[in-house]
Parts: C-alpha cells; structure tokens; sequence
C-alpha cells in the first residue's frame, strides 16, 4: 500500500516538474520574440530616420589685410666649359661670391635656398668633305668625277651649368630698404651675377591663414545657430566641412611688387622701386549640419 502511494506521489511530481519546464520555455521564447520584435522595430526607426535626415550648410567668412615683411628674389649663375669640370668650377666661385656677398649684406644663411640646378651640353657643327675610295694604277674602274659634297656632324664642345638660388630677406623695413638692395645688386652685378623676381610675401603666412580660417569657422557656426532659430529646428551633428583659403596680393602705389629679368637687366645696377603694398589673405568655410 505505502510503494503504491509512493508512486503515485511521484507520478504528480514529475508532472509537475514537467509542467514547469514547459512554462518556462514558454516564456523564454516570449520574450526572445519580444526582444527580437523590439530590434527589428529600432533598425526599422533608424533606417527611416537615416533616410529623411535633413541638412542645412552655412559658410562663414574672415578677411585681413596685412603688410608683407620679406623680400624674396632669385640669382642667376650660368657658367660654359670645356667639360662638366671647368663649368662646375665657374658656377662654384659665383656662387660663393653671390653668398659672401649676400650675408655681408645682412642676410642669414638659412634663408639662401638653391631652387634649381641644370647640365646642358653644348654642341658644335662640324663640316668636313666627303671621303672618295683611292683607285690602284692598274684598276679597270674609271674614276668617277668628283662632285662638291660636304659632311656635316654635330659634337659636343663644352657644357653649360645653369644655377638657381631663392633669397629671402626678412624685416624689409630694417634689411632691405632702398639703399641696401641697390647696394646688394651693384656687388652682385660686378661679379657678372644676375638677379631677378623681386617678390614681397608674408614670411610666416601659414599661421595668419589659420587665424582666418578660426575666425571664419567661428563666424559659420554663429550664422548656423541663428539660421536653425528661424527656421524652427535644432542643430544636430556636423556633418561635413570645407575650407577655400584664399590669398590675394594688393600691390601699393608706385611700382609693382614683381620685376621681370629683362627691365632690371637692361638698367643700370640699383634697386627697382618697389613697394610692399599689401596682401589680402581670405577664409571661407561652409559647414553642413543635420538638424533635428
């Protein structure tokens, strides 16, 4: 009687036990399907949202005059030899003349650059007659009668070494006033050294240009905020960005900022009257914002 009851019992609890595992695999399935719906809704939500997102771009603007303050021109040394040795030994001893003159006229070494250098070979035409085989005393041929004829050959005779140094004088109110540049291209110009491009530039333009772009990004994102206020929306992310930098020279009164090779070669040996004027540097941004 009691092994009976005992089964019986155990019989219910299995049932049970059964009962419960099923319930819970129930619910664990409820809720991945919940989960898995909830998902799918989000991605669904995002996709939309990715696919109507609006944008709006504003540029923004900041603009400096400002005063050159170096003066950057170029000398020319151009040498002929009889071989690559001779003319590289020309091009040597002017171009330490040009130099030793150069830093005795105030300029730092670190600011002589040689911007190009080139070998070219120098050709001759050669003419000489045409040869005519010699005929033997006893030879049958006839000897044919002698036409004018004339053999023309190139050779090489030399080679021209051609030399480029970029000069910058820094402080021009200081290093390179009138008097210092005549004097510069007197002494130049007694060694038969040849200068030209007479240029005045920023030195240091790099960092005006990135004050500009600051304050013309400042100037965007101000014009952004109150362009979103109008239109009654919000700003969200920034979403792309463009920078035109723009540098523009205003040459002053008087003279041009630059001089040709040939007007100063074919005057006597003083400075070209320039002056710096000045040079209009320029920032433009555009930013793209989506919004809300």
């Amino acid at each position: 009687m009691n092994t009976m009851q005992q089964n019986f019992t155990d019989l219910i609890q299995s049932s049970n036990l059964r009962k419960n595992l099923f319930t819970l695999i129930l619910i664990f399935v409820a809720l991945f399907l919940i989960v898995e719906t909830v998902l799918t809704y989000k991605e669904a939500v995002d996709y939309k949202n990715i696919n109507n997102v609006s944008y709006i771009s504003v540029s923004g603007k900041s603009e400096i005059y400002t005063k050159p303050d170096t003066l950057t021109f170029n000398i020319n040394i151009n040498e002929e030899g009889k071989d690559n040795a001779e003319a590289t030994k020309k091009v040597a001893e002017k171009e330490k003349k040009a130099i030793e003159i150069l830093k005795a006229n105030g300029v730092k070494e670190e600011n002589i650059k040689l911007q190009g250098y080139s070998t070219q070979d120098k050709y001759e035409n050669v003419t000489q007659p045409c040869a005519y085989p010699t005929l033997s005393p006893d030879s049958r041929m006839q000897p044919m009668i002698a036409r004018p004829c004339e053999n023309t050959n190139s050779k090489i005779v030399g080679q021209t070494i051609t030399e480029t140094m970029e000069v910058k004088i820094r402080d021009i109110d200081t290093n390179a006033t009138a008097e210092i540049r005549t004097k510069i291209m007197s002494e130049l110009s007694a060694q038969n050294i040849k200068a030209d491009g007479f240029t005045f530039i920023v030195y240091d333009v790099d960092t005006i240009k990135k004050q500009m772009r600051e304050k013309a990004i400042a100037n965007a994102k101000v014009d952004a905020k109150k362009l979103a206020k109008e239109l009654g929306v919000r700003l969200d992310e920034l979403s792309s960005f463009s920078d035109n930098n723009g540098m523009y020279p205003m040459y002053g009164m008087g003279g041009d900022a630059m001089m040709s090779k040939s007007s100063i070669e074919t005057q006597a040996p003083t400075a070209p009257e320039l002056t710096p004027g000045q040079q209009k540097i320029t920032s433009n941004v555009t930013l793209t914002y989506s919004i809300k």
